[in-house]
């Protein structure tokens, strides 16, 4: 009885794209700066941080995804030709998405998925 909490949670959290170790952006599309809508970013990535970011994230994840596509959709493919631009990306949305949940929530950021076209 005592382990019924946390297996709702994880229920929950695999119903909703979510896991027990982080919180799953899946299939986040942008067209990229300065491309007239012919070239997108499509990307796929795992935040991970304290004990609480899964919900902390649901209950903000409409501010999540606006933060995301705002700061994506600065983006240009000339600045995704740099292998630094990920790195500068990461840390980016990090700095976003610990403002949006409140504090030092978010504490890594692993891309799974990083497709331009």
């Amino acid at each position: 009885m005592g382990n019924a909490p946390e297996e709702t949670k994880i229920g929950l959290a695999a119903a909703q794209g979510e896991t027990a170790a982080g919180f799953r952006f899946e299939d986040v599309v942008v067209n990229l700066a300065g491309s007239d809508g012919i070239r997108h970013l499509k990307m796929s990535f795992l935040l991970t941080g304290a004990e609480d970011l899964v919900l902390r994230c649901h209950e903000a994840k409409a501010r999540l995804d606006a933060v995301t596509l705002a700061i994506l959709s600065t983006l240009s493919s000339a600045d995704l030709e740099d292998e630094a631009t990920k790195n500068q990306l990461r840390d980016r949305l990090l700095a976003a998405y610990n403002e949006v949940l409140g504090g030092n929530v978010a504490e890594h950021l692993f891309f799974s998925d990083f497709l331009i076209q």
